[in-house]
């Protein structure tokens, strides 16, 4: 079964290529690989941050590896990718620990968590994660758990934040919070457009995949409509599934104003069922 294709960069945008760190902060990099080096053990005073900035009119893409092999050693880590601003006005990214349960990850949302989520591609042994930062807009990647190739497929965006200032620059930090612990990541690479340089939508979007009958990635289904798209019904057996639903309720009666639903977003994991 062949499965998904690769992420692209806008055309605007160089090749990626490795990043570098303006400061490290009771962390040592070694070929990429960042390992804290110091500082007070369960706290997140192990830091790097990149050396470049993002003009807040243009757009960048940062991606990296995270091993998910059995023997790796990556038992107890926390760890953060965050984008963040100029003026720390906004911090967004990817939070993961494998505290507790090992291989979960969940979105950093300006200093608070969401509830994390497990993840592992096991075909491959890691999975690969990215954020981008376009024109105010933050959003973070992740590839599936099945994928079977590099890089495997990355979108649609797992979470987006919006609306944030254009008038500041934005770049990239790490943290590691255990003492002596190696960040999971591989080396981080990274594209950047140059100032003023804003990613069109058509150039830097990432289409959402569907399955054909022979099992290869075809366009999205659903057409660009201002009215109801129904999408095709492919019926398939699921042992031990559950069927879940999404339903809003609301009245706008009155109001000069009508209310207006433009995406909803589920997420599900492959790894078991939540209740």
């Amino acid at each position: 079964m062949s499965c998904c294709p690769e992420i692209n960069a806008p055309e605007d945008l160089p090749v990626t290529s490795a990043v570098g760190y303006e400061s490290l902060v009771n962390m040592v990099e070694t070929d990429g690989v960042l390992t804290r080096s110091g500082g007070n053990p369960a706290t997140f005073d192990a830091v790097a941050t990149t050396d470049t900035w993002v003009d807040g009119t243009s757009c960048a893409l940062w991606t990296w590896i995270i091993h998910t092999n059995p023997g790796v050693p990556e038992e107890g880590n926390e760890l953060l990718y965050v984008c963040y601003a100029e003026d720390f006005s906004y911090s967004y990214g990817w939070y993961f620990s494998n505290v507790g349960t090992a291989y979960r990850r969940s979105l950093y949302n300006n200093g608070s968590t969401s509830f994390p989520i497990y993840y592992r591609n096991f075909p491959l042994g890691y999975s690969r994660f990215a954020i981008t930062y376009n024109n105010g807009t933050i959003k973070v990647y992740e590839t599936d758990e099945l994928g079977t190739t590099d890089p495997s497929w990355i979108g649609p965006p797992s979470y987006a934040k919006t609306g944030l200032s254009t008038a500041v620059r934005y770049r990239l930090r790490v943290f590691i919070k255990p003492i002596a612990a190696q960040a999971w990541g591989g080396p981080i690479t990274w594209s950047a457009g140059g100032t003023g340089d804003v990613c069109s939508t058509s150039a830097w979007s990432i289409p959402v995949p569907q399955w054909s009958a022979a099992a290869t990635v075809v366009s999205e289904a659903l057409p660009d409509s201002t009215h109801v798209a129904q999408s095709p019904r492919k019926q398939i057996n699921v042992p031990n599934s559950v069927l879940s639903t999404v339903r809003l309720a609301g009245d706008d009666s009155g109001e000069e104003t009508r209310d207006e639903v433009h995406e909803i977003i589920v997420e599900q994991s492959d790894q078991g069922v939540r209740r």
